[in-house]
């Protein structure tokens, strides 16, 4: 079974945008698959730009929450995003069950 979710990796912080400090300006974020039957993790690294002009619904950056910051990020995915976003990382998983590595030419003399 696999299991998709947002994970929040780290805040950009503006340190004053008007009366307002510690604005959130970007949230960069991984999209993360769990394969329970590869016994796999994957991710991909995103970033999420906020409009940072209109403050009317400003949180004090001590007082956010996980479930905040994530829902900011999941309310600007569209469905082709999900679609988009799953089917890079099943991509991911099949690389990882191919068991896929470099090597050098057969041709070539090995240092």
């Amino acid at each position: 079974m696999r299991n998709y979710f947002v994970e929040i990796k780290d805040l950009v912080v503006a340190e004053q945008v008007g009366d307002k400090s510690n604005v959130v300006y970007k949230v960069e974020w991984f999209y993360v698959c769990e394969d329970d039957v590869a016994s796999v993790i994957v991710t991909t690294s995103k970033t999420l730009q906020l409009d940072v002009t209109d403050l009317s619904d400003f949180v004090e950056f001590d007082s956010l929450t996980k479930e905040q910051v994530i829902g900011w990020v999941e309310e600007t995915l569209t469905e082709n995003d999900i679609v988009e976003l799953k089917a890079e990382l099943d991509k991911k998983i099949e690389e990882h069950n191919m068991r896929l590595r470099t090597r050098h030419f057969p041709w070539a003399t090995t240092p």
